[in-house]
């Protein structure tokens, strides 16, 4: 299996928020979102000593685990309370300049943001996977990785000896390969 730099597991159920929105009181999603953001936080911050060692580039990957599963834009939508919460509290508790830029400023002529967020686009990339589970045992689980650990991985499996096509290739493509990793780890779940 391809080594995390950290691991927390989330009591979470999620939804679907995309098929919620059209029948569901707003009200409702804010009241989950609002219960999702503060149990991320909270549960982040009791296993702070698990991840304060990450810094930021990162590729971070939820899985959602479930008695069902969704399609690709509900799996999103339905960690999105909980993507924002993880970018929050690496902003939060990690070392300033290391982790997340807050994203949410005092313009000028507004008053002052009632809370800090926290938006990394450019060092945090994201990904979804997500497995069946039994009931009662629904949790999201955060893992973070490091750029290119899936070229790296593959490189240190190679038995060849010196530079070949396929180590070039790899280093070469080791973004690319980051996409890939959490169709790897559903593979591996999954087992």
């Amino acid at each position: 299996m391809i080594p995390a730099l950290a691991t927390i597991e989330l009591p979470l159920v999620t939804v679907s928020e995309a098929n919620r929105a059209s029948h569901e009181p707003w009200r409702a999603r804010q009241k989950r979102a609002k219960a999702q953001g503060n149990t991320v936080c909270a549960l982040m911050l009791a296993h702070r000593a698990s991840w304060q060692h990450v810094r930021l580039p990162l590729v971070v990957v939820l899985t959602r685990y479930s008695t069902g599963t969704l399609d690709d834009g509900n799996l999103g939508a339905s960690l999105k309370y909980v993507q924002d919460a993880v970018c929050d509290s690496l902003g939060m508790y990690l070392p300033k300049g290391e982790g997340p830029r807050p994203h949410n400023v005092r313009a000028p002529g507004f008053a002052v943001p009632r809370t800090q967020h926290y938006d990394d686009r450019d060092r945090l990339s994201w990904l979804y996977t997500q497995s069946k589970c039994a009931r009662g045992r629904e949790r999201v689980e955060v893992r973070f990785y490091e750029p290119g650990c899936v070229a790296r991985w593959l490189l240190l499996r190679l038995t060849e000896t010196g530079p070949s096509e396929v180590e070039r290739w790899i280093t070469a493509n080791a973004a690319a390969l980051d996409a890939t990793l959490a169709t790897t780890l559903a593979r591996e779940s999954g087992r």
